[in-house]
């Protein structure tokens, strides 16, 4: 991809995919006790968990990268490869976060 053919669509498809991370980790972080099996926590020890844990971070957000699936089915569906592209950059964009968490830090 050349920044020179860089469009709106691109944007959109990068600020939306960030977006939607950001709003579906409270969702993940409210179904994740029965995906750990331990039904006993609550939804604020996990929330805690999150902002001070970083290997928890990391987990919760890549869970939560998944909800851009359902942009990227759409986009592909209507055929706008630009912003489906976008969508592809935004879920890739917290890579270098979860690389550092887990292997270099």
């Amino acid at each position: 991809m050349n920044l020179r053919y860089w469009s709106k669509q691109h944007t959109y498809g990068l600020l939306i995919g960030i977006v939607t991370v950001f709003l579906a980790t409270p969702i993940v972080e409210f179904i994740y006790p029965w995906i750990d099996n331990s039904s006993f926590l609550r939804f604020d020890y996990y929330w805690d968990m999150f902002f001070t844990n970083d290997i928890f971070r990391c987990k919760i957000l890549s869970i939560s990268v998944i909800a851009n699936l359902s942009w990227f089915y759409w986009s592909l569906n209507k055929r706008r490869y630009n912003f489906t592209t976008g969508i592809i950059l935004a879920s890739m964009s917290f890579i270098p976060y979860i690389v550092y968490v887990q292997y270099i830090k």
